[in-house]
């Protein structure tokens, strides 16, 4: 039987919510911490003297499509990071050189698991904090069938035939391949917003970010998308 949200939502049922089964999605890309906006794309004309650091976003796009998606966002020094995900990440890199027919430590772990599907769960804070959203991986699979099959298995539920394209496409190693554009793209709704959703605002906006205005101007794919969306 398929599992109805709605009908659990009525029994008070749940499918183990700190379990996880699906595809991953990873972006990496340089910030600055702002007290009071948190990361924001690291600008050494804007943010001189201040730190850099590799911000970090994972999402799970859960094999069941009934299953909401869930994100973890971290920096590279949390202890979120270095005591529970980037172990966990370690310990697959054997079988992810298997099934891409890589050798472990000549590739680059983070950007090899785009795509793939893999399983986890979602654990407590390193620290004393209420959150429940550190994300420690413990399988990963060769595709969304041999995961779904997991799935299906650890939980006893039926999520029938596999669905209809991939939430997240592997992306190559290649020089249409930009990953450090896609992570900047995530900021042009917010900034868009902030221009009262005004075109000549917009467009000094962009201008003012160095980093922004490097990669986007009104006419980019992504600025225009964002705008046509109001």
């Amino acid at each position: 039987m398929n599992y109805d949200p709605y009908d659990a939502a009525m029994k008070g049922e749940s499918p183990d919510p700190q379990r996880f089964w699906g595809q991953l999605a990873v972006e990496c890309y340089k910030c600055a911490l702002i007290k009071g906006q948190g990361r924001v794309p690291y600008d050494p004309a804007v943010h001189r003297g201040r730190k850099a650091h590799w911000s970090i976003e994972f999402t799970i796009a859960h094999v069941d499509p009934t299953m909401p998606l869930i994100e973890h966002k971290t920096v590279q020094w949390s202890p979120d990071f270095v005591k529970k995900t980037q172990p966990s990440v370690q310990a697959l890199l054997p079988d992810l050189a298997a099934l891409k027919g890589l050798k472990v430590g000549q590739f680059r772990p983070l950007w090899e698991l785009k795509g793939m599907w893999v399983s986890g769960q979602l654990v407590p804070q390193p620290e004393p904090q209420e959150r429940f959203d550190c994300m420690v991986f413990d399988a990963i699979y060769a595709d969304e069938d041999t995961c779904r099959a997991a799935y299906e298995a650890n939980s006893g539920q039926e999520i029938g035939d596999p669905t209809a394209g991939l939430p997240f496409e592997p992306e190559e190693s290649s020089p249409e391949s930009n990953p450090e554009r896609e992570a900047l793209a995530a900021f042009l709704p917010a900034m868009w917003g902030q221009a009262k959703h005004q075109p000549a605002s917009m467009e000094e906006l962009l201008k003012k970010s160095h980093v922004l205005s490097a990669v986007f101007d009104l006419n980019s794919p992504e600025v225009k998308a964002v705008m046509s969306d109001t």
